[in-house]
């Protein structure tokens, strides 16, 4: 076997290994405690964001109050998401590394979809701007409505029927 001497050193080793041990998982948790602080920080962040739209949205109108709502909702689920990738690297189900770059690209994506919000906030602004689009919404239903015989067919029988129906109700009534 081996001697007194190489014994003593491998206990030596082994020690050191736990050692080793202990202190990555200490790093580990002190990671995975950091990110899940900033994970709450970033909540707690939202929900202060939330409370301030509503202050701020106080007589500005229903419109302005729904887009800032419409907006609150893309952080919401913005910060689901990397809550659930933060549950994914606690699991051990993702690497530190890949946990990093998918929150990187959720707030890449975050940036884009609140921009894109903005320019559809733009464009309907432009749109509902413009009155002729108005007048051409009203005829258009005026003559989809004009077109639909069926239906005002149906309206006036039933409401003739349920004329008859009530007279006749109150005949025998009475």
């Amino acid at each position: 076997g081996i001697n007194a001497l190489q014994q003593k050193r491998l206990e030596g080793l082994a020690v050191e290994l736990d050692s080793l041990k202990q202190l990555k998982q200490a790093n580990e948790d002190a990671a995975k405690l950091a990110a899940f602080g900033a994970t709450l920080k970033d909540t707690n962040q939202t929900i202060r964001q939330g409370y301030r739209i509503e202050l701020s949205g106080a007589g500005s109108g229903d419109k302005l109050k729904e887009r800032l709502q419409a907006d609150l909702e893309i952080q919401q689920e913005h910060d689901k998401q990397v809550s659930d990738l933060f549950k994914q690297r606690n699991a051990g189900d993702i690497s530190q590394e890949l946990y990093e770059q998918e929150t990187e690209l959720l707030s890449e994506a975050l940036a884009e979809r609140m921009v894109i919000q903005q320019d559809y906030y733009n464009q309907l602004d432009a749109a509902q701007s413009n009155w002729m689009d108005g007048v051409g919404d009203a005829w258009n239903n005026y003559l989809d409505q004009s077109r639909d015989i069926s239906g005002q067919t149906k309206d006036m029988f039933t409401d003739a029927f349920s004329g008859m129906n009530d007279a006749l109700y109150n005949f025998v009534t009475t």
